[in-house]
């Protein structure tokens, strides 16, 4: 059922992982071991895949089984795609690929998938041109308030701790402390384990940090 589809998501995820990491070693050798350092921070959690987080999800299912293959298929294309930006930080293979997905779920309609993509659309994007971040920012605010539409708490507990980091590292510290608090009222409805609480947790001590920084300045 959707548990089997969630880990074989998970390993195409990892499949692009290690392509990514292939493509290293044949291209840039140079990098591999810099990249094998952090690596291990992006590989695929299967406890994503456990029962509470798959019945928060269950209410985000289509029930039309055409479009549940089509939103399938889409979900391991974009593992496929987080994986190989795992792998190899290439920025502009990346933003090709998402943007191509990014096409796909608009058209597919699907709202939840939709956020979904945003959301690592608008990561990779911020990887890409940390000097501009307003790209990545409207698709994270685009990815928040369609997940808070829908229903899907963990992508916008997730989008809302990456514009905090975004927020915070350029001072903009008010509008950081209003996605703080999305974040922490929409992680309350999740699980207690949620890997978006790691996320948010690490925003929360980037913010703290920025406070002081430019507050004290």
């Amino acid at each position: 059922g959707q548990r089997l589809a969630c880990l074989d998501r998970q390993l195409v995820r990892l499949e692009g992982t290690l392509a990514g990491l292939r493509r290293l070693v044949s291209e840039r050798p140079e990098l591999l071991v810099d990249r094998l350092d952090e690596v291990g921070d992006y590989l695929p959690d299967p406890e994503r895949c456990e029962a509470a987080p798959l019945l928060e999800r269950r209410h985000l299912l289509p029930s039309d089984p055409a479009l549940l293959a089509t939103i399938d298929a889409l979900e391991s294309e974009r593992a496929l795609v987080e994986g190989r930006f795992d792998g190899d930080k290439d920025y502009e293979a990346a933003h090709t690929a998402g943007e191509a997905l990014l096409a796909r779920a608009r058209a597919s309609e699907f709202d939840p998938l939709i956020a979904e993509v945003l959301l690592l659309v608008a990561q990779i994007d911020y990887e890409r041109a940390r000097e501009d971040t307003a790209g990545a920012e409207r698709r994270l605010s685009e990815a928040a308030w369609t997940a808070q539409r829908v229903g899907h708490d963990e992508v916008l507990v997730d989008a809302a701790a990456t514009l905090v980091r975004v927020l915070a590292v350029t001072g903009r510290l008010e509008p950081a402390r209003l996605w703080a608090e999305l974040g922490r009222a929409t992680l309350a409805r999740l699980d207690a384990d949620s890997p978006a609480e790691a996320e948010l947790l690490l925003a929360l001590a980037e913010l703290e940090g920025a406070e002081g920084d430019f507050e004290g300045a």
